[in-house]
């Protein structure tokens, strides 16, 4: 399908399943407005031409009930695909675009939580990637950190940091601010002992079964 697209010069490619989109949940191929919607910053933000950017939706299903049920419902009114048989589309998609533009910024764009570090992960070393809900949310924070950290006097290697809720947004800050400190003088094992989490059931630890691969690794 990629090698049938006509354009050779495509930069920016921003990609959802539309599992998670922020305030809805899983929207099917209703999330393709989001891709659309984040490319058009690239343009109005980046100076990118709108040609040279490519919006994609993968239809691996939906888990939303009411689109399962609706017969007008435009995408596979199938549950969604999960584990090796998810990871193995993800890996045809991916490759098929580092074939097609080995050059791209591939922005992977609200994904569930169990599915988003471990693409970004997978990929990174393969293809330009980006994920926004980690690292661009991560970005936004940290910078505002350090702005915080220079009009108060303080040095981020001092700074106590706690989150509320270990996902995997919150997890890519922490995996941030950690770097800062690291920056800062202090040693991996020092920054990481500076840095919280907790949620509804308190303080997160390593030990705990509830907590998630990214949760842990963080």
């Amino acid at each position: 399908m990629l090698q049938g697209f006509s354009r050779h010069d495509i930069q920016v490619i921003v990609v959802t399943d539309g599992e998670r989109i922020l305030g809805l949940g899983d929207q099917g191929i209703g999330g393709m407005g989001i891709p659309i919607g984040k490319l058009s910053l690239y343009t109005a933000c980046g100076g990118i031409h709108p040609a040279a950017t490519l919006p994609v939706m993968l239809d691996v299903g939906t888990n939303n009930a009411k689109h399962l049920e609706d017969p007008l419902y435009m995408g596979w009114r199938h549950p969604r695909i999960n584990d090796d048989q998810y990871m193995e589309f993800m890996d045809r998609f991916v490759d098929a675009v580092k074939r097609r533009w080995p050059h791209v910024l591939l922005q992977f764009e609200d994904f569930a939580q169990k599915n988003a570090s471990r693409l970004l992960n997978r990929y990174r070393n393969q293809l330009c990637c980006f994920n926004d809900d980690i690292q661009g949310t991560a970005a936004v924070t940290t910078g505002t950190l350090i702005a915080a950290a220079a009009v108060a006097g303080t040095r981020m290697r001092d700074q106590r940091v706690v989150f509320l809720g270990g996902g995997s947004a919150g997890c890519g800050i922490a995996e941030k601010i950690i770097a800062l400190m690291v920056d800062d003088g202090l040693s991996e094992k020092e920054a990481r002992s500076q840095v919280f989490m907790v949620d509804r059931f308190g303080l997160l630890t390593d030990e705990m079964p509830i907590c998630s691969i990214f949760s842990k690794a963080s």
